[in-house]
């Protein structure tokens, strides 16, 4: 059986103008990081099926964080800030990575199965919490487009869309 932690998420941190992407671990303060594939699907029973069956359509996917705010991690700061200054259309890279599916490449470094995929950040909560406890940041991130399906790195901390 494998952990939650078996697979991780990155997010691309780097500022808007830059162009090296800066893949920064989804970890610290994330109480919840759940997908949500929410397939679309049609049913269909045709005349020689005894009983109906799904078929399905397309997929909406998303992810659904919840997070204790901590300003010194990259990923927190970056999902904060767009909820707290209101920002409309932002959007983030995120990779997800299958930990326990990697291979040796030519240079004796280990890669991972992994998919990066572009998100629409749709904050719902930018800073509430109980009185005395942590400040809490929630919302949503939902999928723009295709998945890339590629290999991580793990020494060079970079992506490689497959050929």
């Amino acid at each position: 059986m494998l952990k939650r932690y078996d697979r991780a998420h990155f997010m691309d941190t780097k500022a808007e103008e830059a162009t090296t992407e800066i893949w920064t671990q989804i970890n610290d303060g994330f109480v919840s990081f759940d997908d949500d594939l929410a397939p679309k699907t049609e049913t269909k029973q045709y005349v020689a099926d005894k009983s109906e069956h799904d078929v399905i359509l397309s997929y909406k996917p998303s992810y659904k964080y919840n997070m204790e705010l901590d300003t010194d991690d990259d990923v927190n700061k970056k999902l904060y800030e767009i909820g707290a200054d209101q920002l409309v259309g932002k959007t983030c890279d995120i990779l997800s990575v299958d930990m326990w599916d990697g291979t040796l490449n030519g240079t004796q470094q280990m890669e991972y199965i992994a998919r990066k995929g572009e998100y629409n950040v749709i904050p719902s909560k930018a800073g509430s919490g109980d009185p005395g406890g942590f400040i809490k940041v929630e919302g949503t991130l939902a999928q723009v487009g295709d998945l890339i399906k590629g290999k991580w790195n793990t020494v060079t901390k970079a992506f490689t869309a497959n050929a």
